[in-house]
């Protein structure tokens, strides 16, 4: 039952990471190379020579898609020797087995990622000081998501690490020797992680214009969904370890394996996945993009 369990996850692992996001994307690029062409919207590819900007664009497309499908079959390989019993399923090193798999997996996405960054750099870059305009965007966070939610976060991450000693202690809160070497790099990494989140909302907020060209109404669409992905990262994160925790103590570690998949499917889906759905071509304004 088990096994049957693990393959199924697996499957879907990497039907959902490297299969079907990765097609989402890719036609939501050529929707835009189709759409919005270099020749007639110039600043949208930071004023490159029409040619060289849609064959880079192209390229790109093609190694994120080709990469994609690449780690999706070794996907299946992997689970072809483990039915080979090559790789052993249920041992312990399934979990460093999954975590390696899972980061090749997102390998194409930061791809993507920093290629988003370097064009936006361009983009800034190629924009002249005399076309800038007053900043109309509010930047105060309860006018993205609700300081309850905020709260709520920090709760959710102070309950775990509240938990994770409990439990270490053998329930004594004040044990001597609690924060030992393991103690102290678990809080503080799972303490780094919500850092990370605020300090890239912080940026969102405050630090320089990410597309210098995006209209203030399509800027707050997009800087309120990247909050709430944060918040709902930040969620996700503490409920994850709580739960893994949780099933350690009750003696569930053979399905170690599916939880983990759940959770990082679960960080596509409402990361990547919801910027998808929520920020819809169709509902920017792609004129600020155009010639003049």
């Amino acid at each position: 039952m088990t096994t049957i369990i693990f393959v199924m996850v697996f499957l879907t692992q990497i039907y959902v990471i490297s299969v079907y996001y990765p097609m989402k994307f890719v036609r939501r690029i050529e929707h835009v190379l189709l759409n919005y062409p270099a020749s007639e919207y110039p600043k949208l590819y930071a004023n490159q020579d029409p040619v060289i900007a849609s064959a880079n664009a192209q390229k790109g497309k093609v190694i994120f898609r080709n990469l994609s499908l690449a780690i999706a079959l070794l996907g299946l390989i992997i689970l072809g020797l483990n039915f080979a019993t090559v790789l052993p399923i249920g041992e312990g090193n399934d979990v460093e087995q999954h975590a390696f798999f899972y980061l090749l997996q997102m390998l194409p996405y930061i791809l993507l990622e920093l290629s988003e960054f370097k064009q936006m750099s361009r983009m800034r870059a190629s924009l002249e000081k005399t076309n800038r305009s007053a900043e109309l965007q509010p930047r105060t966070l309860s006018n993205y998501v609700s300081p309850v939610l905020v709260i709520l976060a920090g709760v959710l991450h102070v309950t775990w690490i509240v938990f994770f000693l409990f439990v270490k202690g053998d329930g004594d809160l004040m044990n001597a020797d609690l924060w030992d070497s393991k103690a102290v790099f678990v809080v503080g990494f799972t303490t780094l992680a919500q850092v990370l989140f605020i300090t890239i909302a912080m940026w969102h907020l405050f630090g320089r214009k990410f597309d210098p060209y995006l209209s203030d109404e399509d800027r707050f669409a997009r800087t309120k969904l990247i909050l709430q992905i944060l918040l709902i990262a930040s969620f996700g994160i503490s409920i994850f370890l709580s739960t893994s925790l949780l099933m350690g103590q009750l003696g569930w570690h053979q399905y170690r394996f599916v939880m983990i998949s759940a959770y990082l499917q679960f960080a596509i889906i409402f990361g990547p996945g919801m910027m998808l759905r929520r920020h819809k071509l169709e509902d920017i304004d792609f004129s600020v993009y155009r010639v003049g």
